[in-house]
């Protein structure tokens, strides 16, 4: 009787102080409407079972980090873990550039309620789990990657491999998307609130989130980080766009952060939870981005993802287990995750075919390969941020930057050739930078067409002839137009196949092509160093976010030389445009532009799609992935 009471109080102590946080909250921002909380009134997405309890479990091996050492990979290995006692919050503090608290809260002209003497009444939040289908622990799966990580930093390199591991080792930002509505919703945080007035974000955080070794997680580890990553001297490539528009973070207790922003954005929340906080206690002192001197670049030991890494041998394998501490996700059902480094995409396949990998993602051109695996099943999806392929120009040289060249290309080019051909049907066309499928994405747009005749009737019209003799195209003096150079990335043979495709069409149009393929580093070289000796050139992008007004960056700084300065504003108008109508409206406006004047030829949207064994089990097709859960679903069938 004795121990239920004191569970009692446990729960009841901790209530307590989520009431008191939310109370906080709205005395704060009392006249913007309700608190966001998951399903209504309901507080905590996935409350961990130890929140009635003063202990944890934590989980925390030693990592093994080695170039040489060569073991033998098992699938059955198991770490166990050891109860360790729960440590007291820590003490946040406002360290500079961070304005103080009374910065946001005191203002010459406060909005009506900011300050309320009246508190708001609150439902209490219901403490309930979201239900997990019960099954076994265990099992150890083994994919394949092309390409090895740089780093395990989160504010490292934005390579795809390295963002991979990092998000299954650190899974603490406020916020995250819904994989089914793509809404906003709680994920570290128990609550969060916008006023556009103030332009703040207030986030609460849960009280039961806990690091891999048992410190709970608390706003001074986001503050530490926030104030890390934004410092000039750390030299985060991520930086600029979160510089620009936080104007102050700040952390007036251990489980509330204020954000306040420079202007008014569209998404404001996609700005204010940048932060995917590091542990202060482990990272504070040490280097920021020196692996010499802080192992927890290459080794992190204390991590609040769901998984633990376990070793990395580079140019090998890695290794993660599950962390049966996870707080923020649910631990996993399996024991492991084994990600062997195989740049032969080939002998890949041959081991998912022989059972030796779980599961894969071919490169495209082997994706039929993968698909006619007897033991494999194949998942498809439509990604709310998928990678899009694109024909791009040097608008430095004179055929490339004429107008009535890029519409003649387009209207040779058809998509439905180059996503069933060198794209093996994996693939939705475009025809400006929003994909088929997003919410903004409008049909009603310019799409040339009309082939061979309509490309020759628009060349015609701006003055281009051709010579009788083996029809050559000749500029508007009858000068011979210039052997132009299309340069491409050689790894996989799709862009290989993609550029032929275009060799042959121009051909017909009366232009030579000359391709050059160069393996990735010489290709970006290529493109954004001088001579700028290229007239085409094939790539493929993917925006950082699904908030459509990031997906302007693709002109920052782009490789083309394009500058017309309207497409920029259009999207730095919809950037900062709250209301939902008028930024559609200028969204429809950027999308025609991009469609009529053709800064890039947009070809296609790829598909995401994997292959799996049958015995392998929990894989959801979503908007966001197999992979948006972290792997935490997935379990071995019996």
């Amino acid at each position: 009787m004795i121990t239920i009471v004191f569970l009692k109080i446990q729960v009841i102590s901790r209530f307590s102080l989520v009431l008191l946080a939310l109370l906080f909250l709205n005395l704060v921002l009392g006249g913007c409407g309700g608190l966001v909380t998951p399903e209504g009134a309901t507080a905590t997405p996935r409350p961990s079972p130890q929140l009635a309890t003063p202990t944890v479990v934590p989980f925390s091996p030693t990592p093994i980090i080695t170039e040489t050492t060569r073991t033998t990979l098992t699938r059955s290995t198991a770490l166990r873990a050891t109860n360790t006692p729960v440590a007291p919050d820590s003490e946040v503090s406002t360290a500079p550039p961070v304005s103080p608290t009374r910065d946001l809260l005191s203002t010459a002209t406060p909005s009506p309620n900011l300050l309320s003497p009246t508190p708001i009444a609150l439902s209490p939040p219901a403490i309930t789990a979201t239900p997990r289908p019960v099954r076994a622990i265990g099992g150890d799966l083994i994919s394949a990657q092309e390409h090895e990580a740089i780093t395990l930093q989160p504010y490292g390199p934005p390579d795809v491999v390295s963002q991979q591991y990092r998000a299954l080792l650190y899974d603490a930002k406020l916020l995250r998307r819904n994989p089914r509505t793509l809404e906003w919703e709680p994920n570290a945080a128990l609550a969060f609130k916008y006023d556009d007035s103030q332009k703040a974000a207030v986030f609460v955080l849960r009280s039961d989130i806990k690091w891999s070794d048992g410190q709970p997680i608390t706003a001074a580890d986001y503050l530490w980080t926030y104030t890390q990553a934004l410092d000039p001297g750390k030299n985060w490539t991520g930086a600029a766009p979160f510089t620009a528009a936080i104007e102050s973070y700040v952390a007036p207790d251990s489980h509330t952060l204020l954000v306040k922003l420079r202007d008014r954005y569209a998404d404001p929340f996609e700005l204010a939870n940048f932060v995917e906080p590091l542990p202060k206690h482990i990272w504070e002192g040490r280097s920021w981005s020196e692996a010499n001197q802080n192992s927890e670049i290459f080794g992190p030991t204390v991590v609040s993802g769901p998984w633990l890494l376990k070793e990395w041998v580079r140019q090998e394998r890695i290794t993660f287990v599950r962390n049966e501490a996870s707080t923020i996700s649910p631990p996993p059902y399996l024991n492991s995750l084994t990600f062997l480094y195989l740049p032969d995409s080939r002998k890949a396949l041959e081991m998912l075919a022989r059972g030796e990998l779980d599961f894969y993602i071919p490169p495209t051109d082997r994706y039929l390969e993968m698909n006619d695996a007897a033991k494999v099943i194949t998942y498809h999806w439509n990604p709310a941020m998928p990678e899009w392929n694109y024909l791009g120009f040097n608008f430095r040289r004179t055929l490339p930057a004429n107008p009535a060249f890029r519409q003649a290309l387009a209207s040779l080019t058809d998509r439905a050739t180059l996503i069933n051909g060198p794209g093996e049907g994996l693939g939705t066309p475009m025809y400006s930078d929003v994909p088929p499928g997003h919410p903004t994405f409008i049909e009603n747009i310019e799409k040339y067409g009309g082939g061979m005749e309509q490309a020759r009737l628009l060349l015609k019209e701006a003055g281009y002839t051709w010579r009788d003799t083996d029809g050559h195209l000749l500029d508007p003096q009858g000068h011979e137009t210039p052997e132009l150079t299309l340069v491409y990335n050689s790894e996989g043979s799709l862009r290989g196949r993609m550029a032929l495709y275009f060799q042959q069409r121009l051909a017909e149009l009366g232009v030579s092509l000359r391709l050059v393929s160069f393996d990735f580093l010489n290709y970006v070289s290529q493109l954004k160093e001088p001579p700028y000796d290229y007239d085409l050139f094939l790539g493929g992008w993917q925006a950082p976010s699904i908030d459509l007004t990031r997906f302007g960056q693709v002109w920052q700084n782009n490789f083309s030389g394009y500058n017309d300065t309207k497409l920029i504003e259009l999207y730095d108008k919809a950037a900062h445009e709250p209301d939902e109508t008028l930024r559609l409206s200028l969204l429809t406006e950027i999308q025609s532009f991009e469609a009529s004047e053709l800064p890039y030829l947009y070809l296609y949207a790829e598909e995401g799609y994997l292959g799996a064994l049958f015995s392998v089990g929990g894989i959801t097709e979503g908007s966001l992935g197999p992979f948006a859960q972290r792997y935490t679903d997935w379990y071995v069938k019996n």
